[in-house]
């Protein structure tokens, strides 16, 4: 980075190190974001598989039913099946909302995060476009 005029060393230290201590954190949250999105999506893959798959094997029970009505190993093994597959069905949805708001927290921060950076950018452009006594902008 160009020397920042207007600013003694110190300031330009730290001004610099806040930066990149900025940056470098900025970039940890956003590797643990995209982990934690990743999770939240293999998690959601899964529910879903889970809620097909007990969506099939209702189907073969039900058709297996219609062609035997008076099997009660059937019937019961229909009513099992139903009860499997709303379970699936509503860990499927809960699944879902989780993975949704983990999104739309990660998108706030990495606002919040785009922000700060672009603030702190400022200050340092302020600071070079300044005389050699201004003060650093606070943040």
């Amino acid at each position: 980075m160009s020397e920042l005029s207007g600013m003694s060393e110190e300031e330009r230290r730290q001004l610099l190190a806040e930066y990149e201590a900025l940056r470098d954190d900025i970039a940890v949250r956003a590797v643990n974001r995209d982990l934690a999105a990743l999770s939240a999506a293999d998690a959601q893959h899964a529910a879903h598989r889970e809620e097909r798959l007990a969506w099939e094997l209702l189907g073969v029970l039900r058709d297996a039913r219609r062609e035997e009505p008076a099997n009660l190993r059937l019937v019961a093994q229909v009513d099992q099946a139903e009860a499997a597959y709303e379970m699936a069905r509503e860990l499927a949805e809960t699944v879902s909302r989780a993975a949704e708001e983990l999104a739309t927290r990660a998108l706030e921060f990495a606002q919040t995060d785009a922000r700060r950076l672009y603030e702190l950018g400022v200050r340092i452009r302020a600071a070079r476009a300044s005389g050699p006594d201004a003060a650093i902008p606070p943040p």
